[in-house]
């Protein structure tokens, strides 16, 4: 009786969790789009450029299934605190699809369903 019922609310927490989602979605407008004119574009690469070695190192450092590819960290920091293991397994495809996922049932169906992938990497 105490798995039905936690799975009861589990799944009439997650439909409330996606009814506040949209709802938030729905109402918040889209950032205007800027464009930096050319001369700006330039004089803010030439100050980043010495940073770039440092971040080549800082991306050398992490784990390989990471490195290169760009993925949102607090969003992975978030999912590693409710106990996914991201760090070297699993592949970053995958991080991408469990980032991307609309709660924990969707994560666990993209686990379940890429466990030979997981298990490979």
């Amino acid at each position: 009786m105490t798995n039905d019922f936690d799975a009861r609310l589990a799944a009439i927490l997650d439909a409330a969790t996606q009814n506040i989602r949209r709802t938030m979605a729905a109402s918040i407008r889209p950032a205007p789009k800027v464009v930096l004119p050319m001369p700006l574009r330039e004089t803010l690469a030439k100050a980043v450029a010495p940073l770039l070695p440092v971040l080549e190192r800082l991306d050398a450092m992490m784990p390989e299934n990471w490195r290169g590819q760009h993925l949102d960290y607090r969003d992975m920091v978030r999912l590693m605190q409710e106990g996914v293991p991201l760090a070297w397994v699993p592949p970053a495809d995958l991080i991408r699809q469990l980032l991307a996922a609309d709660g924990a049932s969707s994560r666990a169906k993209v686990i379940d369903d890429s466990r030979p992938q997981i298990l490979a990497s």
